[in-house]
């Protein structure tokens, strides 16, 4: 697979990788989805 290389590196370097069902709305950017994260996964 094309970016399967990619995908590793960046797994590498991360403790933890959740993986949530459901719709998301990307409107809010990178911070909105970030405290969307911290809320359901009371991080």
């Amino acid at each position: 697979m094309r970016g399967q290389g990619v995908l590793n590196g960046i797994a590498d370097k991360l403790d933890h990788i959740y993986i949530a069902c459901g719709k998301t709305d990307l409107r809010r950017g990178i911070d909105g989805l970030v405290a969307i994260i911290q809320t359901e996964f009371k991080l």
